[in-house]
C-alpha cells in the first residue's frame, strides 16, 4: 500500500509540474522550467537537436519562443514508465498566428527534465 501511495504521489507531482511547465512556455517565463532542467538536456526545436547545458537550453528556448510568439500551451497527455523511473508529458502549443506545435517533455523520476522537443503539430 505504501508503494502504491508513493507511486501516486510521484505521478501526481509530475502531473502538476507538467501543467506549470506548459503555462510557463505559453507565458515565455522560463524561470520555473530552469529549476527542473538537468545539467545537460536534449533540446529538439523542429529539426535542430542538441544536448545542451542548462544555460544554453534556456537561451535557445527563449529565443525560439520569442520567434514563434506562443498564445497558449496546454497539456494533452502524460504518462510514466513501468516502475515510475521516468515520466513524460505531451502538450499542444498555439502561436499568435494559430500555428500548432507538439511539445514533448521527458523527465527522470526525480522530475529532472532530460528532454524537451517542440515539433509542428
Amino acid at each position: 500500500m505504501k508503494y502504491l501511495l508513493s507511486i501516486l504521489f510521484v505521478f501526481s507531482a509530475f502531473f502538476l509540474q507538467a501543467q506549470n511547465i506548459f503555462k510557463s512556455l505559453a507565458a515565455q517565463d522560463l524561470s520555473s522550467i530552469t529549476k527542473l532542467l538537468g545539467e545537460e538536456t536534449d533540446l529538439c526545436l523542429l529539426d535542430d537537436q542538441e544536448i545542451l547545458s542548462k544555460n544554453e537550453v534556456v537561451k535557445k528556448l527563449s529565443s525560439f519562443l520569442a520567434t514563434i510568439k506562443p498564445k497558449s500551451c496546454e497539456k494533452v497527455h502524460s504518462g510514466n514508465s513501468v516502475g515510475n523511473r521516468s515520466n513524460y508529458s505531451l502538450g499542444k502549443l498555439i502561436t499568435a498566428d494559430n500555428q500548432a506545435y507538439r511539445v514533448f517533455i521527458f523527465a527522470e523520476e526525480d522530475e529532472t527534465i532530460k528532454e524537451i522537443r517542440i515539433d509542428r503539430w
